[in-house]
């Protein structure tokens, strides 16, 4: 075998795990995220759950879990912002009679 080809195979070989290496980060990173995004969901701390799961999606766009829970997360944020304004009507609503 020529230096050239044995070099060429190593190179190849090298890139090859240096690349499933970084694969193998994100997906714990992924994971890492989506735990505390579901541990921040638990406790009703959906800014930090949206946060996190939207960090989770960036290395794990596969992954539907991550999804459904940043979904979750943005409709409990709807909500609340919702409650806030409903609450702060019937406040102003109340204050005027």
């Amino acid at each position: 075998m020529s230096r050239f080809r044995s070099f060429s195979i190593v190179a190849l070989t090298g890139c090859l795990f240096l690349n499933f290496t970084a694969e193998l980060q994100a997906q714990s990173d992924a994971e890492t995220s989506l735990k505390i995004a579901r541990e921040a969901f638990a406790a009703e701390q959906y800014t930090q759950a949206r946060d996190a799961a939207q960090q989770a999606s960036q290395t794990d766009a596969g992954n539907p879990d991550i999804f459904l829970l940043l979904g979750k997360a943005h409709l409990q944020l709807g909500r609340n912002r919702t409650s806030d304004g409903r609450m702060a009507n019937r406040a102003e609503a109340g204050a005027e009679s």
